[in-house]
């Protein structure tokens, strides 16, 4: 245990926000690493997911133990990606089987992490561990998530004849690629501008207080209403109470900014860079505005009305990736397929990444070799041909897929707003001897329009949207992001006075508040255009919110019961598999929340 691996914990900690940490519980986390040779970046990782998913934001003696059993959970089963990274590094590291000597020096017991004195110092390339492999999953078809009546969560019939009819007439939605990094310093602060006045109107049109309505930064001694956008003073580091602004507008403030103090706040609060807010409070100073009330944002306009009979349905979320951290095989990804054979859904929506970027150079195998292709040819035999396969087999299934792209995809366009899945160049032919047959430039989905059906008879069954994207199957709006919004979102915002367990729906609701699909900025781990932001915004409130992330699955109602929140889990985790959403939604009932059930199940 070096003063060096000390440092290497405490940095880490400090980047995932938590800032003080007791010298003894630091000894405790210092065992953790050195006897199971964990990274301290991988520590911190574990924490931050941890804090999230429990609502801690300290470790302490009391809070230690639940961290621990985390760290040894996602330890001894690599059920995590981080973990299932360490596996595969000391994997390649060291293929020697240790000896009874070194086995035996690895079973450190949890007294050990407890006591710094008597842990063992083990090698990581020493140090051997199970993989838990995708054959290997336990739990199949498990629903691990469920909500609604017991007969909304109950599957729908198969044989019945139901009509589905998939729109995306919202003229917030990107339609073609466009041109990007082009786009002048001006121009960029107009948009900002502009979606400060706009949301700020929202606002004061709901605000039903008697405070008088001011420009940010004049001292007044009476209670006054600022409209603003909240910044962090610093320049880097995680949003804290101590380090919030108020910035106004060029229009009504000349940009000026002030403290804002939350210290006297007695509701709760949620506040992250780039939400624009009304804050009532008093400001003597021209410079501090103690906050005594903040409105956080104002909800969207109702859906429009919809002539479509509201039959049942029957939805299917997924996220990817599709396909294991080790290999290119998509296992998930037909498992996923045979569970649409079997429960034939209306319609399916797919997420991206489809080809992860992140996970190497792609590769096919034919007959035990492996051979490596473009990134398109790998989606068109691996996802396209399934999809085609599917309907070859299936000839009367009308089951639809819509298609959202992903900031990790290889074969999308890496700016946000995405536009949607294209083929880069139309299907062409190899001019080789012996590839007679063989295309690139696209992606394969125009053959899973045809296949199994007359040309005369032909009906849409591949919709490609853009990311984000709302859209309209019968009379229930959809809303959608494939990028980890929740993740970026809790790892810079602050909150005080939140009740337990409802972090992750104050964090869905920002998007609501704010009718925007990525509130946060400056962004985080994104290429945003800004002259393309209206591709971010939320034209009407959708009855439901699908919003993948690596945070906890759930699925769960905004507190005024208008729109259901999902987070359907990746389809792959690792090495092993993950959880997808189905969502049953009946005829009956008024309410949507009475007509929608939703069981998150493994695949």
């Amino acid at each position: 245990m070096t003063t060096s691996l000390k440092a290497k914990l405490e940095t880490s900690f400090a980047n995932a926000g938590l800032t003080a940490i007791p010298e003894e519980i630091l000894s405790k986390c210092l065992a953790l690493s050195t006897a199971h040779g964990i990274e301290p970046t991988q520590l911190a990782e574990v924490w931050e997911a941890h804090s999230i998913n429990k609502n801690i934001s300290e470790l302490t003696d009391h809070t230690f133990p639940g961290y621990r059993a985390q760290v040894m959970k996602d330890f001894e089963n690599n059920d995590s990606a981080v973990m299932t990274r360490l596996a595969q590094k000391r994997t390649t590291a060291s293929s020697v089987t240790p000896s009874p000597t070194k086995r035996q020096a690895v079973d450190v017991t949890t007294s050990a992490v407890d006591n710094v004195a008597t842990s063992v110092a083990i090698s990581p390339e020493k140090m051997s561990m199970p993989k838990c492999t995708y054959d290997d999953r336990s739990g199949v078809g498990k629903v691990v998530v469920s909500f609604g009546q017991k007969k909304n969560t109950e599957q729908l019939d198969p044989s019945l004849n139901r009509v589905c009819t998939i729109s995306s007439d919202f003229d917030t939605n990107i339609v073609d690629a466009y041109r990007h990094m082009n786009y002048p310093l001006e121009e960029r602060a107009k948009v900002l501008e502009e979606q400060l006045v706009t949301m700020g109107d929202a606002i004061i049109s709901q605000y039903t207080g008697d405070a008088e309505i001011e420009a940010v930064g004049v001292p007044r001694q009476d209670k006054i209403l600022c409209v603003g956008r909240i910044c962090n003073e610093a320049h880097e580091g995680r949003l804290n109470a101590t380090s919030l602004m108020l910035e106004g507008s060029r229009l009504t403030s000349n940009g000026a900014r002030v403290h804002l103090d939350v210290s006297d706040l007695k509701k709760p609060y949620s506040l992250f860079p780039g939400q624009i807010v009304a804050v009532e409070g008093t400001n003597v100073t021209g410079r501090k505005l103690v906050a005594e009330n903040i409105f956080e944002g104002a909800r969207p306009s109702v859906k429009p009305d919809c002539d479509v009979d509201k039959g049942d349905l029957q939805i299917m979320a997924v996220a990817g990736p599709f396909t294991t951290s080790d290999n290119f095989d998509y296992a998930p990804m037909r498992d996923l397929i045979e569970v649409v054979r079997t429960s034939q859904p209306d319609v399916v929506i797919l997420s991206g990444p489809f080809v992860d970027i992140e996970q190497g150079d792609p590769e096919l195998d034919e007959d035990g070799n492996r051979f490596p292709v473009t990134y398109e040819v790998l989606f068109a035999n691996k996802i396209a041909v399934l999809l085609e396969e599917l309907f070859e087999a299936e000839e009367s299934l009308t089951t639809q897929f819509v298609l959202i792209p992903s900031l990790r995809d290889a074969v999308a366009e890496w700016v946000f707003p995405q536009a949607p899945l294209k083929d880069s160049q139309g299907p062409q032919f190899l001019k080789l001897k012996g590839a007679d047959g063989i295309e690139f430039g696209t992606l394969g989905l125009q053959h899973v329009e045809t296949a199994g059906q007359p040309t005369e008879e032909l009906q849409k069954r591949v919709h490609c949207f853009s990311n984000p994207c709302t859209f309209q199957i019968n009379d229930i709006v959809v809303g959608i992001i494939s990028h980890d919004v929740l993740m970026d979102l809790s790892a810079e915002e602050t909150n005080g006075n939140l009740a337990p367990g409802t972090r992750l729906l104050r964090l869905s609701q920002h998007l609501i508040q704010q009718r925007c699909y990525y509130p946060l900025f400056p962004a985080s781990n994104i290429n945003l255009n800004l002259e393309k932001s209206h591709g971010t915004r939320m034209p009407c409130e959708p009855d439901l919110l699908i919003l993948p992330s690596k945070l906890t699955s759930f699925a769960k109602p905004l507190p005024n019961d208008t729109c259901l929140v999902i987070n359907p889990g990746p389809l792959s985790k690792g090495s092993t598999g993950g959880t997808y959403a189905i969502v049953d939604i009946k005829n009956s009932g008024d309410k949507f929340m009475d007509r929608v059930g939703v069981g998150i199940k493994k695949i």
